[in-house]
């Protein structure tokens, strides 16, 4: 509606100004060289419309025929990278369908359309993964180290390639890396606290999980959890030690922090009856039995009751299957 009303103003003022121009035509001479040209201002504003109107139109042409050139090749790029765009594609379905062979084939042209990028070398290193081969994967995984929009990505699956292959100084070195770079993300957090209670080094690990948690990679219940992994792991290297008293007491913490967890609570069970607590054990036991029991449980519970008298142990035994009917593990009590 403004759009009209302006438009409708602008005719007007138009249809005013030849009204006015007729009324009053005026005289102009124009003297160049030997030529003398007599003619009214009306004559004259419609010329010099004309010629900026050729102008404008001469300028307009120019132009096109000076960026045809880079449009042409602007064009020429835009089908190119929309053919790469295709064999990406491609290549990516391929993988999802473990078809290994024309996933390769198809990067490979992409590849060739695109030169080497972070995307072709994701590809590629998917694709040796897929296909077993851990030495290229570590090859391209190190090149991609050197983008910054894929480096954390890089440093994460090379820490993990790492720690499976038990290579524990290389894991940490790139989790840390991989840290460093995304600091709030928990996976990375955690690949670190791993690596650091693996390797024994029990303060830092601690020492990293508080500060995880300052940084709003851990949670509150996640620090609760890196707690007890980490009184988990000294009760084992105490025991691994001959240890048992101090196994215990990092056992006991730990199952403060872990509660339910089963392992903790068949380590910490194993350990009362290793110093000689019968009724503790049990009792670990019993409360772990209505949560999940296990075959562990089981016979650490044999253990317990080993001595005991026939009815008590049947009574023991009753009580324990009545606490988690529905578990399969009841008939290891028998």
């Amino acid at each position: 509606m403004i759009a009209l009303f302006a438009l409708l103003l602008i005719v007007a003022a138009v249809g005013w100004g030849a009204s006015w121009l007729g009324e009053n035509p005026g005289a102009v001479t124009m003297t160049w060289f030997d030529y003398r040209i007599d003619t009214s201002i009306a004559v004259l504003l419609l010329a010099a419309i004309l010629a900026a109107i050729f102008l404008a139109a001469t300028y307009l042409l120019l132009q096109k025929l000076m960026q045809a050139p880079k449009r042409y090749s602007e064009r020429r790029s835009l089908k190119h990278y929309r053919l790469a765009l295709t064999e990406v594609t491609r290549s990516v379905a391929a993988l999802a369908a473990s078809d290994i062979a024309s996933a390769t084939r198809h990067t490979r042209r992409a590849e060739k359309a695109l030169g080497t990028t972070p995307l072709t070398l994701l590809l590629r290193a998917q694709i040796s993964k897929s296909d077993g081969s851990d030495a290229e994967t570590r090859q391209l995984l190190e090149q991609l180290l050197e983008y910054p929009e894929t480096e954390y990505l890089a440093a994460k699956s090379l820490a993990d390639a790492a720690q499976k292959q038990q290579m524990l100084p290389q894991a940490m070195n790139f989790a840390e890396r991989a840290h460093k770079i995304n600091p709030k993300e928990a996976h990375g957090a955690w690949a670190v606290f791993d690596l650091l209670i693996a390797g024994g080094q029990f303060q830092e690990a601690e020492t990293h999980a508080r500060h995880a948690r300052k940084t709003g990679a851990f949670s509150r219940a996640d620090l609760q959890t890196a707690q007890g992994k980490i009184a988990c792991k000294q009760a084992e290297h105490a025991t691994a030690n001959g240890n048992k008293a101090n196994a215990l007491s990092f056992a006991r913490r730990a199952i403060e922090y872990l509660p339910g967890d089963a392992a903790v609570a068949e380590l910490c069970a194993e350990l009362y009856i290793d110093n000689q607590q019968p009724a503790k054990a049990l009792s670990i036991i019993q409360r772990q039995w209505k949560i999940a029991p296990s075959k562990k449980l089981a016979e650490l519970f044999k253990d317990v009751t080993e001595e005991e008298k026939p009815a008590r142990k049947e009574k023991l035994v009753a009580k324990l299957v009545a606490s988690n009917g529905a578990a399969a593990e009841n008939m290891l009590l028998e």
